[in-house]
């Protein structure tokens, strides 16, 4: 299978976890990549975050990213790992930043805007975010894989 043709939303999974909690799950492929991405409504928790993780048989990386509402929430990368079938294992924290991504984006577009300049993501980037989101929801309604998940169409 050509790896165009494995790249796609798999499945999706929309739900109440229990006590009310909603819940999306999304499955895709990105070429022989499997990826899973979750949205938790955590309606009880003030302190919102955003965690991005990646899984090997050995190893764990997860870059946290502290609420965009607050001020000076760090920006924290930490990775994981060790050796298989020991228990010794490592584990190591690095501040990634304090700054708010979103206000980054905005003062990086403003910037754009008054040098003439054309900005790190295209329009055509953002027009793949949008399919992207399309497709999840195509997923959802008919239950079907969506290839190509990208190209807007």
């Amino acid at each position: 299978m050509a790896e165009a043709e494995r790249t796609g939303v798999r499945r999706i999974k929309i739900g109440v976890i229990g006590a009310g909690v909603q819940a999306v799950t999304v499955l895709l492929r990105v070429g022989a990549v499997r990826v899973a991405i979750h949205w938790i409504d955590l309606p009880g928790i003030a302190r919102y975050q955003m965690e991005f993780a990646a899984y090997a048989p050995d190893s764990r990386a997860t870059l946290t990213f502290g609420s965009p509402f607050l001020r000076d929430e760090a920006a924290v990368l930490v990775t994981e790992g060790g050796e298989p079938g020991t228990a010794k294992s490592w584990r190591h924290e690095d501040v990634a930043g304090y700054d708010s991504g979103f206000r980054r984006e905005l003062e990086a577009f403003g910037a754009c805007i008054n040098a003439g300049t054309n900005p790190v993501t295209s329009g055509r980037d953002g027009l793949a975010d949008i399919a992207l989101c399309q497709a999840i929801v195509a997923c959802h309604r008919t239950g079907r894989p969506v290839q190509n998940p990208t190209v807007a169409g």
